[in-house]
């Protein structure tokens, strides 16, 4: 099965090729290493130019000083019988870990061509010089030879970002490949790799519990993450990008602890001017998150919000300003219960008047935001009972 896998990457990198590794991974569970690994090291190579594996320093310093045939042999159970007996050219390793048979070993070493597989993997080397000694160049596996064969372009990176959405890497430790290796993407030119960009970072960080803590390896690649992300969200010319990049920021409430610091508070709060109703809103619901975490410095300009959604409301001109407006109110209520309360009254006073004056669909927005009030701060509407009890009839 492990070579059918090696076959079925040698089409190289495609959206059939994702859904079928996805339907094979769900119904062969035990494939799930195999497939991933060769699909990070494809999908590593189209983004960074390298095959993906994971930091291991003390064997990088190893392999380059065996050679990385001879660091596999060094680590297989039982090595040195196994690859004297392949000296010949035929044998394969303990427990299937190191197949000789293609490597063609004579009394000089290793010398001709062929393949060698290494763990599963099946792995190609150049014709090598039978005189003695090394080989010419070092085994490379298809799924590397293949992947170095696919011309970039845009469309390859955006399918590449999208496959890392798409599978759940949680065997493998992502940190560095998220930091060097995605992060850059967030500033190439064309948008829908912007986008996906996005997307790839919020599916690793959003689902490895690394990331969530606020202490360890993962925090200052969070930290870094949310800021490169707050910026995407500030300065990308591309609405929709900047809408991605501020639902990733909504979703991440475990990364409040890097998204409350002051920088990236002032930085948030420039969004809340987005000609863009949907990242306003958005945005307005992580600062009302964010009024828990650092009140300091999130309640003076929120305070300065509330009087101006308020302003709006009261002297805007068409219903759709007003209906944006009450959502925002709404938002700003549901994600601030707190911080809000000393506002209720102000803000149901405003609301009041337009309940029986606004088109049904308005009124039903400004009926939803009365009984946020109501959960938030229901005393400060007793004295309005009658006409608030009114207006509801009336709605009706």
């Amino acid at each position: 099965m492990r070579d059918i896998l090696d076959l079925m990457f040698t089409t190289g990198l495609s959206q059939t090729l994702c859904d079928s590794l996805a339907v094979l991974e769900r119904e062969v569970s035990q494939l799930q290493p195999a497939i991933q690994d060769r699909l990070l090291d494809m999908v590593s190579i189209i983004l960074v130019n390298v095959p993906f594996r994971p930091t291991q320093p003390s064997l990088d310093r190893l392999e380059q000083r065996m050679g990385a045939a001879s660091l596999h042999y060094a680590l297989t159970p039982g090595g040195a019988n196994d690859f004297g007996s392949s000296s010949s050219g035929g044998g394969g390793g303990a427990n299937g870990n190191l197949s000789a048979s293609g490597l063609g070993l004579g009394s000089g070493g290793v010398g001709g061509g062929g393949a060698l597989e290494i763990n599963g993997n099946t792995r190609v080397s150049a014709p090598g010089n039978n005189s003695g000694g090394a080989g010419s160049s070092e085994p490379v596996s298809i799924v590397v030879a293949t992947a170095n064969s696919i011309t970039v372009t845009s469309d390859i990176i955006v399918l590449a970002l999208h496959t890392l959405s798409s599978f759940k890497f949680s065997e493998e430790n992502l940190s560095e490949f998220v930091r060097n290796g995605i992060l850059q993407y967030l500033s190439h030119r064309n948008a829908p790799v912007r986008k996906e960009a996005i997307n790839a970072v919020s599916h690793i960080v959003l689902s490895d519990p690394l990331y969530k803590t606020m202490a360890g390896a993962g925090v200052e690649v969070a930290s870094e993450v949310v800021q490169r992300l707050v910026v995407t969200a500030v300065t990308d010319l591309d609405s929709e990008v900047r809408l991605a990049a501020a639902r990733m920021l909504k979703k991440g409430t475990c990364f409040d602890f890097h998204m409350g610091k002051a920088q990236n508070i002032q930085s948030l709060f420039l969004l809340l001017n987005d000609e863009i109703f949907e990242v306003r809103l958005t945005i307005l619901e992580v600062i009302g998150r964010l009024a828990n975490m650092n009140p300091a410095h999130v309640m003076p300009s929120l305070r300065r919000m509330v009087v101006q959604l308020l302003t709006e409301l009261e002297f805007s001109q068409t219903n759709t300003e007003r209906e944006e407006c009450i959502q925002l109110i709404m938002a700003l209520v549901c994600a601030a219960e707190n911080w809000v309360r000393p506002y209720v009254g102000d803000i149901f006073r405003t609301i009041l008047p337009r309940i029986d004056d606004g088109p049904p669909q308005l009124s039903s927005r400004l009926l939803d935001t009365v009984a946020a009030l109501a959960r938030v701060g229901g005393s400060d509407l007793v004295p309005h009972i009658d006409k608030l009890l009114s207006s509801i009839m009336n709605a009706l």
